[in-house]
């Protein structure tokens, strides 16, 4: 294609001084080269066609380091290669004036975007974000409007607002507590970094501690803490409690192994040589009138017999099973110093009542300074009373 030159826009062509002039606005070409006349140029050339056309406005140089960009009045400006500043300085990627709202890091197959910051001091490494593989969808974080406090960290409110709060601190009231711990369902607030209950918390069900391990209450106020009950919520929001006077040295109470009976109260069975661990036990409350209760037991023919009183004053034997023929007591159980028992045998057999007999523990046998048995024939009563210095029961009154 031939190049034209159209004369009537041309008035003056200086070639010693390569300045060209037009009265007009319109210089017609297809490809415009610039010559510097040492081999190097700049060419200008119009893109592949057919083309729609459009006007380039080149705007005055504002300073150094900008770069030319066309503003279409619709779609997207695509940059092929790196953008780069024209030396190793800080250059704004836009301003407080004028803004990009939003900016999208595309990566690859295997990398997700990136924003990287990289180090002070003219060296090249870096920090950075990167997005995580396979988001099931759009997430946007909101940060804080002001800076935190030393030691604090971001945390989320679940919808995407972040602040600042103490890291590993207290759990707030009303805090949900998710996952039991379980393998597969771990438990999302750890319990065990000494964290602070700041206010009442509530457990959908019973809470439960499944470690070898204790539960304090402490105070630093001089004010014992309590365990409290509270009453039914129906009929108010009354309670008893439990709390700690102050003491010598720490102690531990053993709860008897069974439930007592009316009227029994807990007394010490044993301490142990330290004196800071006792076992309690069910007794008939010491002094004043005892309060009746009665057990009725079935013993075997030929068989030592341990009678369980259970907190009882009356221990009636009724049934008997074996076939015909002599029973012997052995020892009973529930000793407490100073309780009295009656034992009426009402079986219609014999009964022996052996002593310091070595089938039974200590603390149950029958203690009789003749030593020896003692018959009843056919039925009988005997009245005895538990020596606690002794730890052994003593026969008070032998009635055939």
């Amino acid at each position: 294609m031939r190049r034209k030159i159209i004369p009537a826009a041309l008035t003056m062509l200086a070639l010693g001084t390569s300045t060209l002039l037009g009265q007009t606005r319109d210089y017609r070409a297809e490809r415009f080269v610039l010559d510097d006349n040492n081999g190097n140029t700049i060419v200008v050339q119009t893109p592949a066609g057919p083309i729609t056309g459009g006007t380039l406005t080149i705007p005055d140089p504002g300073g150094s380091g900008q770069f030319l960009i066309t503003n279409p009045s619709g779609g997207s400006q695509s940059v092929s290669g790196d953008i780069l500043p024209g030396a190793d300085d800080t250059y704004d990627l836009g301003s407080g004036a004028s803004r990009w709202q939003d900016i999208f890091l595309s990566g690859n197959a295997t990398v997700g975007g990136q924003v990287r910051y990289v180090e002070t001091g003219g060296g090249t490494d870096y920090v950075g974000f990167q997005a995580p593989a396979a988001i099931t969808a759009n997430q946007i974080w909101t940060l804080p409007a002001a800076d935190g406090t030393a030691g604090q960290a971001l945390v989320t409110d679940g919808s995407g607002v972040l602040s600042w709060a103490t890291a590993g601190g207290s759990v707030s009231t009303n805090t949900t507590l998710l996952g039991d711990g379980t393998g597969g369902n771990p438990l999302r607030i750890n319990l065990g970094n000494g964290n602070t209950w700041t206010g009442l918390q509530t457990f959908a069900n019973a809470f439960s501690i499944f470690q070898n391990a204790r539960i304090a209450m402490t105070n630093n106020d001089n004010n014992a803490r309590d365990i409290r009950w509270q009453e039914p919520s129906g009929t108010g929001s009354q309670y008893i409690g439990l709390r700690a006077p102050s003491v010598a040295q720490n102690s531990n109470y053993v709860f008897p192994t069974a439930i007592g009976t009316a009227g029994q109260v807990l007394t010490l069975g044993t301490v142990n040589g330290f004196g800071d661990s006792a076992t309690l036990q069910w007794a008939a409350p010491p002094g004043g009138s005892p309060v009746f209760s009665r057990s009725d037991v079935t013993v075997t023919a030929g068989a030592n017999n341990l009678l369980a009183s259970s907190g009882a004053t009356l221990i009636r034997i009724t049934g008997f099973t074996g076939g015909a023929g002599a029973f012997t007591v052995s020892g009973i159980s529930g000793g407490a110093d100073g309780k009295m028992v009656v034992i009426l045998n009402q079986t219609g057999q014999n009964m022996t009542v052996s002593f310091e007999d070595v089938g039974e523990t200590a603390g149950n046998r029958i203690l009789n300074t003749a030593g020896g048995t003692t018959n009843t024939i056919g039925s009988g009563n005997y009245i005895m009373v538990y020596d606690g210095g002794a730890a052994r029961w003593e026969v008070v009154l032998f009635k055939n």
